[in-house]
């Protein structure tokens, strides 16, 4: 029992308030629910103070559901009493307006506990509260979340990738698994895990996975989910949830070609002639000049430009990275070993990566731009046969082998048309406080691949351009939008 409520009894006769009545103007309340979803502790340390909490759902026989969280003295007192499943006697807490942030449930309060309120129980179960309220969003819906919003997902997996190893900037190991999932809305996204959830999970394509308070990230126009910490992927039975026979009907379509899923990560840039744009906005326009909250650089801005390669650096194509955080390594002077200097050790597991530099050009001007990873890596292996990718570690074993190597390729590469997808950005110096714009590539697409794509995309600007409103002087649209 907790609460000092001496091993309470209810009977026909008690009377329970319904979730849904409670609202901050609420006087004396006391309510029976079911506790689902209770979370680990949690504590802070700041600069007003330290604490701990944990949370938990409550939902009552009428099927309404509401968050409380448990703070300080009362995470001691209450945290090993309350279980999972089990149905108690609540009151005494505070309700005040829900913060969105942190449920995904639709009502529009929350309960505050400390040490003060009163809990009995468990009581014993007649089977009349529901054990589990879920409202489910369609992975297509997703779209319309604003960043850092919660959400809760019933999907298939549509592939499991490798775990990746990682280090953050305080020296922590982290770890990550990125897992692709899709639903009957027929769109897919990228889920992350981490920690434990991304280590132990197994899953072949076509398993249904239940992904709770999972949260909305945004890059660069594009949504994937992320997995909470407290609420790890499960793997739900067919009758748990009428969707399911509906996903996996879908994954069956999908696995056997006969339906073509939109996606709403790594979205193609090539999107339509009002996506492309001339490299002359980069300077006109003072694109990824204005400064971040911080300060110390500029907010990125994106575009896509249709440009011709010249000028392919080839000094310095490659580098020795850290084989933990892809810093660039210091030689130590042996000629064998190298150092990290953000992992503040000497490592052996180096890898090979691509820092290119090149110019290109188009009617408005010229850039330097620089591509790293799966840019140049695809950008190199587009000159191979079949095209695919050409990783540093055998660009560079074959420019050992062969000195005139990287002339040739850059020979192959340059004077030649690309879709490029590039990221501008104020930077700082290393050495100084001057800022530098600089432009990454974070995708190049050869037009060389495919003419027929590009002629189409042509005759769809010739398309558009003859559609525009005729203004004193000419037709309107001097902004340079149709590459």
């Amino acid at each position: 029992m907790g609460g000092g409520g001496g091993g309470y009894q209810p009977n026909s006769q008690d009377i329970f308030q319904p979730i849904a009545s409670l609202t901050p103007y609420t006087g004396k309340w006391r309510i029976k629910a079911r506790v689902i979803d209770k979370s680990g502790i949690r504590e802070w340390n700041n600069a007003r103070g330290t604490g701990k909490l944990f949370s938990f759902t409550l939902a009552d026989s009428t099927g309404e559901a509401i968050r409380a969280t448990m703070f300080q003295e009362g995470v001691d007192k209450y945290y090993e009493f309350l279980e999972n499943d089990k149905v108690y006697i609540f009151s005494g807490g505070t309700i005040k307006t829900a913060n969105k942030k942190w449920s995904t449930l639709p009502a529009n309060y929350e309960i505050s506990m400390d040490a003060n309120c009163y809990i009995d129980g468990p009581l014993q179960d007649d089977n009349s509260i529901t054990r589990e309220t879920v409202h489910f969003t369609q992975i297509g819906k997703i779209r319309t979340k604003e960043a850092n919003s919660l959400v809760n997902v019933l999907a298939a997996v549509i592939e499991v990738k490798d775990v990746q190893n990682l280090r953050t900037k305080d020296f922590r190991e982290i770890t990550k698994r990125t897992v692709i999932i899709g639903d009957d809305s027929n769109v897919t996204t990228e889920l992350t895990l981490w920690g434990d959830s991304a280590h132990g999970f197994v899953a072949p394509p076509g398993t249904v996975i239940c992904c709770k308070d999972c949260k909305v990230n945004e890059y660069n126009q594009s949504k994937s989910l992320g997995t909470s910490r407290d609420h790890p992927p499960t793997f739900p039975e067919d009758q748990q949830y009428q969707q399911i026979p509906l996903l996996r009907d879908w994954y069956q379509m999908y696995a056997s070609g006969q339906i073509q899923p939109e996606t709403l990560t790594n979205k193609t840039f090539n999107e339509g002639p009002k996506d492309r744009r001339p490299l002359g906005v980069i300077l006109s326009e003072g694109m990824g000049t204005k400064l971040n909250d911080k300060g110390d650089g500029g907010i990125p801005e994106f575009l896509n430009v249709r440009a011709w390669m010249f000028n392919l650096k080839t000094e310095n194509m490659v580098y020795a990275a850290c084989g933990h955080c892809n810093k660039k390594l210091e030689g130590t002077g042996d000629g064998a070993t190298y150092r990290c200097n953000k992992c503040m050790k000497n490592v052996d597991n180096l890898a090979w990566r691509y820092i290119l530099n090149f110019v290109i050009h188009d009617h408005t001007g010229q850039q330097w731009v620089t591509a790293f990873g799966d840019s140049a890596e695809g950008l190199m292996g587009s000159t191979v046969t079949p095209p695919g990718k050409l990783p540093a570690a055998i660009f560079q074993e074959n420019e050992t082998n062969n000195p005139g190597y990287k002339e040739e390729l850059a020979r192959a590469l340059t004077f030649r048309p690309y879709v490029v997808r590039l990221k501008v950005q104020d930077q700082k110096m290393r050495d100084s406080d001057e800022m530098r714009l600089r432009c990454t590539a974070m995708r190049i697409e050869p037009i060389a691949l495919d003419w027929s794509k590009e002629c189409q995309q042509l005759l769809a600007d010739i398309d558009r351009y003859d559609t525009l409103p005729v203004l004193d002087g000419g037709v309107q649209g001097g902004g340079g939008g149709f590459m």
